[in-house]
């Protein structure tokens, strides 16, 4: 399983425990439990909406100006995520876009950003950033 691990990452030329400007996906590399991701989620203010084992989606949390949700993929030995966020501004929803590392900072979407790595940290297991 570790050989199929490396074999995704070089296959993905992903960027190993570096965040590139305009990454918009963390892998978890672990074996993670159903019950494990749910009560790490959990501890960071989401729940996860729906029956599905293999692919989640969380509640939306606020982080400021926007709402971000995120959807997560299980498989045997890595967790993805992938966040989204719905702004509205002045009462008007300007819609939904895929969070990613970019915008100064403070700003809606480096927030979500920053929030979604804050959740992917609190599992304790190496991670990379990719696009």
């Amino acid at each position: 399983m570790k050989w199929l691990t490396l074999f995704f990452l070089i296959l993905s030329n992903a960027k190993v425990f570096a965040q590139n400007k305009g990454d918009n996906t963390i892998l978890v590399l672990g074996k993670l439990t159903y019950s494990q991701i749910q009560s790490k989620l959990f501890d960071n203010g989401f729940v996860l909406t729906g029956n599905d084992t293999m692919f989640l989606k969380t509640n939306a949390k606020s982080t400021g100006y926007a709402n971000m949700y995120l959807i997560l993929k299980r498989s045997d030995s890595t967790l993805s995520f992938k966040g989204y966020m719905d702004m509205t501004i002045d009462g008007f929803n300007i819609g939904s876009t895929v969070v990613e590392n970019k915008g100064m900072k403070g700003s809606p979407i480096r927030n979500s950003f920053n929030e979604m790595v804050k959740v992917t940290e609190s599992f304790g297991l190496p991670l990379v950033y990719s696009k």
